[in-house]
């Protein structure tokens, strides 16, 4: 209820429908059933790095568009950091639902977990360093809601791996 669906095969002007007319009901922005991702609200939780930004949107039953840190769409090729937003469009364009990329571990958003991650997760451990709410999820490695030394330790032994 409520959807806006496609009108395949049919002649609106006449009220007659072609053989095999169908309707086109969008799918809804959902994960596929067996995804590792988590998705609430605000977020799209990614558990590994250098998710590609088609690695994403096998991972939804509708079709997504990924806007960068910036707001402009990227390639499917291109990997997906901590701080992208999965948009779902609506035929004319319209976002009818979003969620911003949180990979565990990416704090600077370049979709890897790099020693530069470990240096962002001493100073959030320290309160020397302000970052985004996803950048803050994406540093708390733990997922346990709490930035702590734990957290600062497992990103240590990311950056090893």
């Amino acid at each position: 209820v409520g959807d806006i669906v496609t009108f395949n095969g049919v002649d609106l002007t006449t009220n007659r429908a072609a053989a095999g007319a169908y309707v086109a009901v969008p799918a809804k922005f959902q994960l596929v059933d067996s995804s590792t991702y988590k998705l609430d609200t605000k977020y799209v939780t990614v558990d590994k790095v250098a998710q590609t930004v088609q690695n994403i949107n096998n991972e939804f039953k509708c079709a997504i568009t990924v806007v960068d840190h910036y707001g402009i769409a990227v390639e499917a090729s291109v990997i997906a950091g901590t701080g992208y937003v999965v948009q779902y469009l609506s035929a004319t364009g319209e976002v009818l639902n979003s969620a911003t990329v949180v990979i565990i571990g990416d704090i600077t958003g370049d979709g890897v977990i790099t020693a530069a991650d470990s240096i962002c997760s001493s100073l959030l451990v320290k309160g020397t360093a302000s970052y985004t709410e996803a950048q803050n999820k994406a540093a708390d490695v733990n997922e346990d809601g709490v930035m702590s030394t734990l957290d600062y330790v497992s990103m240590k032994n990311l950056c090893k791996a």
